[in-house]
């Protein structure tokens, strides 16, 4: 039976064939498969300080999360990945049909007693003037033979313990501004280095 070979339409500069010295091209480039242009933003950056964080039984994970980076002074970073358990917790979510699937949703459900596995950034709100984290989550719920749950994280309160690893970015600044012409969408946003 003869191997079929995969087929990678990403262009010779994004798996990094480049020649040395030369620049992947512009960052505004027509989707493929929509027609459209893509304005994603893409830059270096300078990873500082890493921190192994357990927060314990009880604890409210983004007020013990806050307070870490407030002690640190961590205003930028990201979370490859965590590991733990919530007693409850509040997703992104609806049991109803969506009115403007082109909307974020803003609705939320109410899960107790899961298993979670997430990932996420930290930025500066500079509208608030405080730690903006951006959490997702994949869920199982353990009441229900661990079916599962993914969506961006609101709320949660630790059951035993949740693990995870945090990794602050130097620079550049990371902000998430709320952009009034998306839905009042808080985006990620730095200063791009050249």
């Amino acid at each position: 039976m003869p191997t079929r070979r995969g087929c990678c339409s990403w262009p010779s500069w994004a798996r990094g064939q480049t020649a040395r010295g030369s620049k992947p091209p512009s960052a505004n480039v027509a989707s493929r498969t929509t027609g459209r242009r893509s304005e994603w933003r893409a830059t270096q950056f300078v990873r500082g300080r890493e921190f192994v964080v357990a927060f314990d039984h009880g604890e409210d994970f983004f007020a013990s999360l806050e307070k870490v980076c407030a002690e640190h002074a961590i205003r930028a970073g990201y979370i490859p990945a965590f590991v733990g358990g919530f007693s409850s917790a509040k997703l992104v979510g609806t049991c109803g049909p969506l009115e403007n699937p082109e909307a974020p949703l803003w609705d939320h459900i109410e899960l107790e007693t899961l298993e979670a596995l997430g990932t996420g950034t930290l930025a500066w709100d500079p509208d608030r003037d405080c730690l903006s984290p951006h959490i997702h989550v994949s869920t199982g719920l353990k009441a229900d033979s661990a079916d599962g749950r993914t969506s961006h994280l609101l709320a949660a309160q630790v059951q035993f313990i949740a693990e995870l690893v945090i990794v602050e970015i130097t620079s550049p600044s990371l902000t998430r501004p709320r952009q009034p012409s998306l839905f009042d969408v808080p985006l990620l946003t730095f200063d791009e280095q050249r």
